[in-house]
C-alpha cells in the first residue's frame, strides 16, 4: 500500500542522495497519474532489471562471476 510505497521511495532517496553510487540506479522522482496510481521514476536500465539479467537467455554463471556480481550488489547497499 502508499505505506510501502513511501517507505521504498524513503530507501532510494537515502541511497542516491550525494554523490550517486556506480552499481546504483539514480532516482529521479515520484510522480501520479490521473487516477492517483503512484509511479517511481528511475534511470533506465537497458538490460532490464537484475532479476532479468539472472534469467534472460539461460544464462549461467560461474561461482567466481556470481561472487563477482555479489560484490558488485554489496557495495552498492
Amino acid at each position: 500500500g502508499l505505506k510501502e510505497f513511501s517507505n521504498e521511495v524513503s530507501v532510494l532517496h537515502k541511497l542516491s542522495a550525494g554523490s550517486p553510487h556506480p552499481n546504483l540506479l539514480r532516482l529521479f522522482g515520484i510522480c501520479k497519474n490521473l487516477e492517483n496510481d503512484l509511479y517511481i521514476v528511475m534511470e533506465y536500465l537497458p538490460e532490464g532489471d537484475l532479476q532479468q539479467y539472472f534469467t534472460k537467455a539461460n544464462r549461467n554463471f560461474s561461482e567466481r562471476q556470481a561472487v563477482e556480481l555479489m560484490k558488485q550488489v554489496i557495495k552498492a547497499l
